[in-house]
């Protein structure tokens, strides 16, 4: 149901450098998202641990799996920069932070969340 990639170092780069994610990330199937965190948060480990489990299922017949991109920022060279875009640019200071993208637009964004709320962000169950 869902593709788990992690977001490269460049990508990250990208985003500071123009304030978004390179098309190759927010482009790469028609239904993206993006999680943001940090690995000690307790939210995230919930999250990650229902992400794993859609990994593993179908995504229902006639639809194509939804993109997830992942990144725990801390502790990588660029976290000061990447906070104060997540923070400043972005507007939002909570971890995980996830940002939805429809065919490379951005359609919303939320923070924590249960499987069945994010599977409905993408018109999914």
């Amino acid at each position: 149901m869902i593709r788990r990639k992690t977001l490269s170092e460049e990508h990250v780069r990208h985003a500071l450098a123009y304030k978004e994610f390179p098309q190759e990330v927010i482009g790469d199937a028609p239904l993206v998202a993006v999680a943001l965190t940090q690995s000690w948060c307790p939210q995230w480990r919930s999250m990650h641990g229902w992400l794993c489990e859609l990994s593993y299922r179908e995504a229902p017949e006639g639809t194509e799996p939804i993109s997830v991109w992942e990144l725990e920022y801390d502790g990588k060279p660029y976290f000061r920069e990447f906070l104060e875009l997540k923070e400043r640019t972005w507007g939002n200071r909570l971890v995980p932070y996830l940002r939805y993208y429809r065919d490379g637009e951005l359609f919303g964004t939320d923070n924590y969340i249960s499987a069945d709320r994010f599977l409905s962000k993408f018109g999914r169950k």
